[in-house]
C-alpha cells in the first residue's frame, strides 16, 4: 500500500532576510517511550535545539533534537512524516535533516545540503496530494522532493509565481488547493494542488490589516488563521472565501509581539502562537481567542526565537482484549492510547464518541449498538461513510482448562454439555472427581459472540448471548460459574500482554475444575491446555476475524492523520507480525486508510 504524504516542497526566495515558516502539524506518528503523548515540540532557532513541552501544563521536559544534533542549525519547521520520525529544516546549512520520532536520535540528512537548489528551508510539512513542503528563504519558489528517498524532483511553483514574496507557511485549504503566506505582499496566496499554477491572492493585500503574514492555521471551522507579524495579531478568513473574518487574537492580546507560528492542539483545541519578540508560545481559547496565560517561555527553559510548534498528538481506541499483543505492538508504536475493557464496551465508547478507534472481532457494530449474530463486518457497512474497518489479523478462540492429570479429549456433545452446563463433574468425561466451574465474561465480549456464532448455535443448537452480547448460562450454578468483567481499564504499555481473554485465562490457572473459552495464543503462553478433539486431538476452536475499526471523520487535522499514520501501519504490517507471534493470517477485506478525513 502506498502512503501518502509521499513526497516534499521546498518554499524559497531570493535575498538574505531571514523569516519564520511554520509546519503545520498534518502528519504524526510514532510517539512513545522518549516523547510523551501530549507534548509539544518548538523550534528554538538561536540556541540550534528543538525543545519539548507538555501539551497540558507547558512545563519544560527537555530537548527533544539536542543543540546542534546532526548539525541542526537555526531549525524552523518541523514535521512528523509518514514514517513516524521527526523532519525540520536546519536554515543556515539548507538540509531537511531527520530525527528518530520516539528518541529524536538524529538519523540523517534526508534533503541533503543544497539538492535542488535549496538554500534556506523554512517550512517542512507532508500534504494530503502525495507532496510535501518545506520553506526556504532563497528564491520565492516551491521545490519537490520524493518523500521516501530524499530526492529532488521538480520546481512545483516557480519563483514568484503570483507575486509570491518572502513566503512563508504552506497549508492545504478546505478546496485541497495550496496556500501561501506571502509575507512580502501581504497576502495569501492559492495554488492548484495538482499542477501548482497559480490561481488568485486568496486572501488579498492588507485585507483586515493583514501585514507581512507568516503562519496559517486552519481551524475547525474550517476557516483561516493567519498571523499578522506586522500588527502582532492573528486574523480569521473565511475558508471558502477568503473575506476577512475579524481580529480572532487583537494586536499585543497577552504581550503577543511579532507572531510567528499558529497551531490549533492541546485538549481542549486551544490556539498556540509563537511570540518571536517575546521568546514565548502563547495559548489563546480556541473558540474566542481570549488570551489564556504564557504556555512556554525562555524563562524556564532555552527557548531563543521560537519558530515552528509541532503537536505530538494522539487517538485513543478501545475494545477487544482477545488480540493484545498486536494491539500492543501496533498501536504503541504508533502512538495510539489503547485500552482493553471488551468489545461490547468498546463499541459503546466508539458510538458515544468518546473513543477514536476501536477494536472487535466480525460481529461487533461500530456504528450502532447492536450485536448482530451471523453478519460479517461487510453486511454492517457494505457502502458505510462511517468507518474505516482493516482485518489486522484471524484469531482462534479454544476452550482451556484446569485439570490436573487430565488429557482434555473430549467429542463435541461433551464439549457442549460443559457450557451448557448438563455435565458437572469432570468425572462425567472421564475426569477426576472434579467440580466444573465456567469461566466466561461477565460484559459484553467479541469472544462471547464469536463462540456463540461458530460453535454453541451450529453444534450445540444453544445461544449463548443475548442480542446485546451479554452470556446468558444455560442451567446456571452460581458456586461455580464465575463471571469475569473487564478489569480495570488497562492502557497498553511496552510490556503488557494482558487484556479481557488474559482475565479469563489468568482465572482459568488459579482454579481448579475451571474451563473456559479464550484467545488461544493467550492461553497457551500462559502454558494452559486446550479441549481437544478425541479422534483428531485437534483443539476445539472457533476463528474470527478481527478489526480495527477508524472513523471516517475526525474533528481536527492532527486526529485525522494520526488515525491514518496508525491505519496504514497497521495495514502494511498486520500479516507477517500475527503470523510470527501464533496469529492467524487476516482473511477478510479492508478499507482504504485514504479514506480517513478531517470533519
Amino acid at each position: 500500500m502506498k502512503l501518502p504524504w509521499s513526497s516534499i516542497y521546498v518554499v524559497k526566495r531570493f535575498n538574505s532576510k531571514i523569516f519564520l515558516v511554520v509546519a503545520i502539524a498534518a502528519t504524526v506518528s510514532s510517539l512513545s517511550a522518549s516523547v510523551v503523548l501530549g507534548d509539544v515540540l518548538v523550534s528554538s532557532l538561536a540556541t540550534n535545539e528543538v525543545l519539548r513541552f507538555d501539551e497540558t501544563t507547558g512545563q519544560f521536559i527537555g530537548a527533544f533534537a539536542t543543540k546542534g544534533s546532526g548539525g541542526l542549525n537555526s531549525p524552523f519547521g518541523s514535521r512528523y512524516g509518514p514514517d513516524g520520525n521527526f523532519y525540520v529544516s536546519s536554515f543556515n546549512t539548507g538540509q531537511v535533516l531527520r530525527y528518530n520520532g520516539i528518541t529524536g536520535q538524529f538519523i540523517d540528512a534526508f534533503v541533503p545540503a543544497r539538492s535542488g537548489g535549496l538554500t534556506n528551508p523554512r517550512a517542512v510539512t507532508f500534504g494530503p496530494d502525495g507532496n510535501g513542503y518545506v520553506g526556504d528563504a532563497a528564491t520565492n519558489s516551491i521545490l519537490r522532493y520524493n518523500g521516501k528517498t530524499g530526492e529532488f524532483i521538480d520546481t512545483f511553483i516557480a519563483p514568484g509565481s503570483g507575486g509570491l514574496s518572502d513566503p512563508f507557511i504552506i497549508n492545504f485549504g478546505p478546496d485541497g488547493n495550496i496556500y501561501v503566506a506571502s509575507s512580502g505582499t501581504n497576502s495569501v496566496l492559492r495554488y492548484n494542488r495538482k499542477t501548482g499554477k497559480f490561481i488568485d491572492a486568496f486572501i488579498p493585500s492588507g485585507s483586515g490589516g493583514l501585514k507581512a503574514p507568516v503562519g496559517i492555521a486552519l481551524g475547525s471551522d474550517n476557516n483561516f488563521y493567519v498571523s499578522s507579524s506586522g500588527t502582532s495579531s492573528v486574523l480569521r478568513y473565511n475558508g471558502k472565501t477568503g473575506k476577512f473574518i475579524d481580529a480572532f487574537i487583537p494586536s499585543g492580546s497577552g504581550g503577543l509581539k511579532n507572531p510567528r507560528a499558529v497551531e490549533f492542539g492541546g485538549p481542549n483545541n486551544d490556539l498556540f502562537v509563537g511570540s518571536l519578540d517575546t521568546n514565548s508560545v502563547l495559548r489563546y481559547d480556541g473558540r474566542d481567542g481570549s488570551f489564556l496565560g504564557v504556555f512556554a517561555s525562555n524563562a524556564t527553559s532555552s527557548l531563543t526565537n521560537p519558530r515552528g510548534i509541532t503537536f505530538t498528538p494522539s487517538i485513543n481506541g478501545v475494545g477487544a482484549g482477545a488480540t493484545t499483543p498486536l494491539n500492543n505492538k501496533f498501536f504503541r508504536e504508533r502512538g495510539a492510547s489503547f485500552t482493553v475493557n471488551g468489545s461490547g464496551t468498546g463499541r459503546a465508547a466508539f458510538k458515544a464518541g468518546t473513543a477514536d478507534l476501536g477494536s472487535g472481532s466480525v460481529n461487533i457494530d461500530f456504528v450502532s449498538t447492536a450485536v448482530a449474530p451471523n453478519q460479517s463486518i461487510s453486511d454492517f457497512y457494505p457502502d458505510s461513510k462511517e468507518v474505516v474497518r482493516i482485518n489486522n489479523l484471524d484469531f482462534a478462540v479454544g476452550f482451556p482448562y484446569n485439570v490436573p492429570g487430565f488429557k482434555g479429549k473430549l467429542n463435541s456433545k461433551q464439549v457442549c454439555g460443559l457450557i451448557s452446563g448438563t455435565i458437572s463433574n469432570w468425572s462425567e468425561v472421564g475426569g477426576p472427581n472434579l467440580p466444573v466451574k465456567r469461566v466466561y465474561p461477565g460484559d459484553p465480549s467479541g469472544l462471547s459472540i464469536t463462540i456463540n456464532n461458530g460453535f454453541t448455535k451450529p453444534v450445540c443448537k444453544f445461544s449463548l448471548v443475548d442480542s446485546s452480547g451479554n452470556v446468558v448460562l444455560l442451567n446456571p450454578n452460581p458456586a461455580n460459574d464465575i463471571a469475569i468483567a473487564p478489569p480495570n481499564p488497562i492502557v497498553f504499555n511496552s510490556d503488557n500482554l494482558k487484556g479481557f481473554a488474559g482475565g479469563i485465562v489468568s482465572k482459568v490457572a488459579s482454579t481448579p475444575g475451571a474451563v473456559g473459552y479464550a484467545e488461544d495464543v493467550i492461553a497457551k503462553n500462559a502454558g494452559l491446555p486446550l479441549i481437544t478433539k478425541a479422534r483428531s486431538r485437534k483443539p476445539f476452536s472457533v476463528s474470527a476475524q478481527n478489526y480495527i475499526v477508524f472513523r471516517t471523520s475526525y474533528s481536527t487535522r492532527t486526529q485525522a492523520d494520526h488515525a491514518r499514520v496508525v491505519c496504514l501501519y497497521i495495514s502494511d504490517s498486520s500479516k507477517d507480525y500475527a503470523q510470527s507471534i501464533g496469529y492467524l493470517p487476516p482473511s477478510g477485506s479492508s478499507d482504504s486508510c485514504d479514506n480517513i478525513q478531517k470533519l
